[in-house]
């Protein structure tokens, strides 16, 4: 291994060095990156210049018997366009960060990330890894319905950002922050839907947060969860205010789906609640 060059002022990462590393001893913690996109990996290979491959950041951990392993924070894609082409063997310029505990290695990824963003998914999960306290708070009721932030998976919940929106209370003009309006919005939907794929779609998570942040404890919510659980499939309801959207040129398809929902409350009910268009 050969020390490029060494950062001689310490911040608060620690120690930072730049260093040749050989491919194949470069690593992953999906904990602190975003979700592999293959064609981008496959792009960078077929398009590959030596000159062009930058510096890839690596956090350096060293295990309980003092052997060293380098987790790569930015540069996942170069690193496995290059292990396709058969380069494990070669090395290249790191970034080494000495020092990093694992909420360290997900803030420098946000960091180096800034301005090549991962997705809104991807930022969420290592916002939880770095101790970002929204996201700490909104993913423990993810998954204290049984669901994880995830794209793929029976119980993936890929809306957090409207999940975020439900919590913080930003989902509806005038409401205020509500932990327990995401509560009661992902284990509504859930209870009447289970793990359906589009259980936690973003039109739904709005809709439902939206109907939440406005009629609150106005709700009987197993009458809500019954009811809806009889309306149809997540999809149903989807495609419903979708059209209602569109027919009504609402701004936001959340107010449509809080609109079909507050609908299918107030059938039959004789203590209805107030229409949605006129409820604010």
């Amino acid at each position: 291994m050969t020390i490029l060059a060494s950062v001689p002022d310490r911040d608060s990462t620690g120690e930072i060095t730049l260093e040749k590393l050989p491919v194949g001893k470069l690593s992953f913690d999906i904990r602190i990156n975003r979700d592999v996109n293959m064609p981008r990996v496959l792009r960078i290979k077929e398009n590959f210049k030596a000159d062009a491959l930058g510096v890839i950041t690596v956090s350096k951990r060293i295990g309980p018997r003092g052997a060293a392993t380098y987790v790569v924070i930015d540069g996942q894609h170069r690193v496995r366009a290059l292990t396709l082409m058969g380069w494990s063997k070669e090395p290249v310029d790191c970034r080494v960060f000495h020092d990093l505990d694992l909420a360290g290695e997900a803030q420098q990824f946000i960091v180096l990330n800034t301005f090549a963003k991962p997705t809104v998914l991807d930022n969420f999960r290592i916002r939880v890894v770095g101790g970002d306290p929204l996201a700490v708070e909104v993913n423990k009721i993810i998954e204290a319905n049984g669901l994880v932030a995830a794209n793929v998976g029976t119980r993936a919940c890929r809306a957090v950002r409207a999940c975020e929106d439900v919590y913080t209370g930003r989902i509806l003009r005038g409401a205020d922050e509500d932990p327990n309006r995401l509560q009661l919005t992902l284990s509504t939907l859930v209870g009447a839907y289970g793990y359906e794929r589009d259980t936690t779609h973003v039109t739904l998570v709005a809709g439902m947060g939206m109907f939440f942040a406005r009629y609150g404890d106005q709700v009987i919510v197993p009458s809500l969860t019954e009811k809806l659980a009889k309306s149809g499939t997540p999809g149903t309801l989807i495609g419903k205010a979708k059209s209602l959207r569109d027919s009504l040129n609402y701004n936001k398809i959340g107010d449509a789906t809080a609109q079909i929902i507050t609908n299918i409350y107030n059938s039959k009910r004789r203590q209805q609640l107030a229409e949605w268009r006129t409820a604010a």
